[in-house]
């Protein structure tokens, strides 16, 4: 009798995926740590007293993570065709995970994005409004990918 290998679901396809591309533990706590420098810094040069405040650190991190995280996630739609060609081994051109199925996993972080802005910190929004502006702009190499090919330094 013949064996039908079923295809893991998408959570589980997309678990392998982040813990391929984005490592959740090893990315999410150098971001946290880096959000938390930034900010302490920043209280040490304004010379403000005490630890950073939760309310404003847990917010800070999660986007800061999130932020990161979406960027991970634009450069698969940006890199496509060399990934194809050139890095077949990724999880996207071998087919682990789909682009569609990433571009709801791109809607979820930004519906969480603004839960976070709604609930925890709702003064950040503009700034991440900006990042993600920017964000979209990258993903479309800022709609001159073949001049920015030449000179990939200008938006590394």
């Amino acid at each position: 009798m013949d064996r039908v290998i079923q295809k893991p679901n998408s959570l589980v396809r997309f678990w392998l995926y982040c813990l391929e591309r984005f490592p959740p533990l090893q990315h999410g706590l150098i971001i946290a740590v880096f959000t938390f420098s930034a900010a302490a810094y920043s209280r040490i040069l304004r010379g403000a007293d005490g630890m950073v405040p939760w309310n404003t650190l847990l917010p800070g991190m999660l986007m800061v993570v999130s932020i990161f995280f979406l960027l991970r996630l634009f450069d698969e739609f940006k890199d496509k065709e060399e990934d194809k060609k050139y890095r077949p081994h990724l999880p996207v051109p071998r087919g682990l995970v789909s682009l569609d199925e990433l571009k709801i996993w791109i809607l979820l972080v930004f519906l969480f994005q603004a839960a976070v802005l709604i609930f925890l910190q709702s003064s950040m929004w503009l700034f991440v409004v900006l990042i993600l502006v920017y964000l979209l702009l990258m993903r479309a190499e800022f709609f001159v990918p073949a001049w920015l090919k030449k000179r990939p330094m200008l938006y590394m």
